[in-house]
Order: structure tokens, then sequence, then C-alpha cells
């Protein structure tokens, strides 16, 4: 049986049924015909998100969700770690080993500079109603670059429509951003602290364009950021006698240390904490507030069906009230085994298998051919269900989401290839999304159909 596991979350079922409308928007529908006898009783927009778990788990869209959610706890981790040691590394080489004197201007710059001027642009560009975020858009190439394939690919478009119909992608991106700043400002200062501790600097400032006047007066303003924070900032006498390495003055060397670490926490660093905070709050709200479009095209194709059956406008193969019970999805009683042929030739010879146990069921070549034997298989599903396709077509997710949809209604499913050995195009079917047996010549068909 096909993995029927349902996400959890209200914004995993938006996220699929989003994933959904847009596959068939541009493939064609999906048949709904044994999927609606499924679905709970509820408004328009709950069938509709429990219409896309049934899909979803069906054509292997939950999987798929849930290996990319695997992949991103396993990154986010590692590149969180790679924000930290980059931040402590520049850190190290800014200060160096402490055998010549630092540019308190320079290591400042170096620390603090890209980060203070990126977080300046983006709020520019709050201002401008467009939050960009370099970084989270980098993230978001590196997802869709890593998710281009399969049911990952219509995640993926899924996933930005949504966030982006909310307004929430701009804001969840630039939360990322903030975020590795964050923790390569962290990884920054702590390895500016733990230097300090253990190593002697001497500080010094140094120009060849500026006059001294300037540079005492910007170092005295920027100060201030220490004296809030409780920390020692060098006088106005000390700041004057820094243009030389004073190595052996301590005194002065622990000014500079407090000046240097308020800065980078209040100015440079307590800034983007409150950026993200901003960005997270943001998120969150917006978030929680996603709906389903229902105005979208693909879910206003659906009002008609889901809605008919809600009311009670039963399909031709469901009791009417008072009669028997309805049919369930799935039913337990079993009636042999089965063979189906799928989109074969006009030429090929059927049955194309023998076996005394064997039911035929023909050979379908339109979705709606499909709707009578499933409807045959109501009281009776087939134990063992052999499916035949010929290896020499091209499968494509049309033909998979119909082999999926026959495997689910049976007991056991199995798919043979007729012409494997001479088929071009094998390797395309063993790479298909196909959990059952996969068999290519009539003996290891007659071993699947002989098998307990």
């Amino acid at each position: 049986m096909a993995n029927t596991a349902h996400p959890h979350t209200h914004f995993e079922r938006l996220w699929l049924a989003e994933s959904l409308r847009l596959l068939e928007e541009q493939q064609g529908p999906l048949d709904d015909h044994d999927v609606r006898r499924q679905l709970p009783a509820g408004s328009l927009a709950e069938r509709i998100l429990a219409r896309a778990a049934v899909h979803g788990s069906r054509l292997g869209f939950s999987a798929a969700l849930q290996r990319w959610q695997g992949v991103q706890r396993l990154s986010l981790p590692l590149l969180a770690l790679f924000a930290v040691l980059s931040g402590a590394s520049l850190a190290s080489a800014l200060l160096g080993s402490g055998s010549a004197p630092v540019n308190v201007f320079v290591l400042l710059l170096g620390l603090g500079g890209l980060s203070s001027l990126t977080l300046l642009l983006w709020l520019l560009g709050v201002c401008l109603g467009k939050p960009g975020s370099v970084i989270g858009q980098l993230w978001l190439n590196l997802q869709q670059a890593l998710n281009h394939d399969g049911n990952a690919a219509w995640l993926m478009r899924g996933y930005v429509s949504l966030l982006l119909r909310g307004k929430v992608l701009s804001w969840q991106l630039a939360a990322f951003s903030h975020i590795a700043w964050l923790l390569h400002l962290l990884g920054a200062l702590g390895a500016v602290l733990v230097l300090l501790s253990l190593r002697r600097y001497g500080f010094v400032w140094e120009s060849t364009l500026f006059s001294a006047d300037g540079f005492v007066a910007l170092a005295q303003s920027l100060g201030h950021a220490a004296e809030w924070l409780g920390l020692s900032q060098p006088t106005l006498e000390q700041i004057s006698r820094s243009d030389q390495w004073q190595r052996h003055d301590a005194a002065l060397q622990q000014a500079w240390s407090g000046w240097l670490l308020g800065i980078l926490l209040l100015g440079v660093l307590l800034p983007r904490l409150l950026a993200a905070l901003l960005c997270a709050v943001l998120v969150v709200r917006r978030r929680n507030a996603l709906a389903l479009d229902l105005s979208q095209p693909g879910f206003i194709r659906l009002q008609h069906s889901l809605q008919q059956q809600h009311l009670g406008v039963l399909d031709a193969e469901t009791p009417a009230p008072g009669g028997a019970p309805a049919h369930s999805a799935r039913p337990t009683q079993t009636a042999g085994h089965w063979l189906v042929g799928l989109e074969l030739a006009d030429d090929e010879p059927w049955p194309a298998l023998s076996h005394a146990e064997l039911r035929d069921g023909g050979v379908l070549r339109q979705r709606q051919q499909s709707h009578v034997l499933l409807d045959s298989w109501q009281h009776g599903a087939p134990a063992k269900l052999l499916l035949l396709c010929d290896a020499r077509q091209t499968p494509d997710r049309g033909l998979s989401r119909w082999l999926h949809e026959l495997a689910d209604s049976s007991g056991e499913a199995a798919l043979y290839l007729l012409h494997a050995e001479h088929s071009p195009r094998l390797a395309l079917w063993q790479q298909l999304d196909w959990p059952h047996p996969l068999l290519t010549d009539s003996a290891q068909a007659h071993t699947w159909l002989e098998s307990p």
C-alpha cells in the first residue's frame, strides 16, 4: 500500500494545497473520483486542504516535504556554525598576534562596517516598500537549486507562491539574513573578548588625510556607547596621544578595549538584534494568518465538485440516504489477482501474460476508463494487481499518478515493463517514484503472482 501519512500542521496543508494547485493548472486536474469519498465534512477550504493531504500522500508530495525539511534541519546548524566561525576568524585576523599596534578605526570598520551598511540598505528598502535581503535571497536560490526535480520542484513553487501572496516571504528572508549576521557578529564579539583576555594589544589611530582633531571628536562621540554600558572609554588626552603606540600604558589599552566593546554591542549588534526580532514577529503573525485564496482559478474549479458532495449531491456510485452504506475508499474484501495494461500499443498482444489466477482488466488508454474498473472493485479490491506498461515509452508524471491511483486500490501492486530488455528508456522507469516491485520479464511476474 502507498504511504498515507498526512502532514500535521496547518501551514503544511496550505503548502501542499498551493503546490497541487500550481501542478494542476499546468498539467491538468488530478482525478478525484476516489479521493472525494475520503474527505470529511466541513467548509470548502477544509475539504480542499483534506484533498491536498490525500493527493499529497498518494503522489509522494508529503514524503518530499518531509525530506526537504529534514535537509533543512541538517543544513541550518551547519550554516549557523559557519557564520559564527567566519566572525571569529575575521576578528582574529584583524586583531593579529599583538606584536603590532591595531588601528581602532580599521578594526571597528572591519568588524561592524559591512553589517551596519547592509542594515542601513535594508532599512532604506523597508521605507521604499521593498524589504529585500541579499543573504536571504541567496538562501532561497540555494533551496531552489537543491529542489528542482520532481515533486520537490512543485513544493518549492508552492512555498514561494504561498508566502508571496501572504506577504511573508520578504520578511522571512530578511529574518534569515538578520539572524545570520547576528551569529557572525556574536562569533566576532566572542573572539574579541577571548583575545583581549589572553593577549596584550596596543591600540592607535592613524590617518594621512584627516586631522587629529577630527579623529578625537569622532572617537569621543562614539564612546558614549561604552559609558551607557558602564565600560571605560579613553579621555580626550588619551585619545590625543594614541596617534602613537603606547605599548606599556595598560590603562589606555583597557580604555580602548571598553570603547570598542561598547560600540560593537550597542552600535552594531543591538540594531541587528532589534531588526531580527521585528522580522520574526511579523513572520509569525503573517504565517498564522495565511489562508487559502479561493479566488484562484484552480480552487474555483474545485468548488463545484467538492461543495456538491458536501451538500448531499451524491456520485452515481454512492448509495442514496437510507440505503446501503457508502463504499469505502479502500475495500477490505479482495477479489483475486488482476492484470491491467496502461497505454499499450494497439498491436500489442493481449493479454500479455498468462496465469491461471489472473483476471483480465483490459488495456486502459484514458483515465476515464479506470473509473469503471475502480467501481467494479468497490466491494472486492484485487488481492494482487499487476500493471503492464511498455518500457519503450517515456514515463511522465501523469502516468505516475495513474499508476499510484490504481495501486492504492489494491492489496498489493507491481509494475511489469514489457520489452524492457530492448528499451533505451529503462533507466527512466527505474528512477520513477514507484514504491512497489518493478518487474522486467515474465519469470519475475509469475514469481511475484505466486508468492504468498
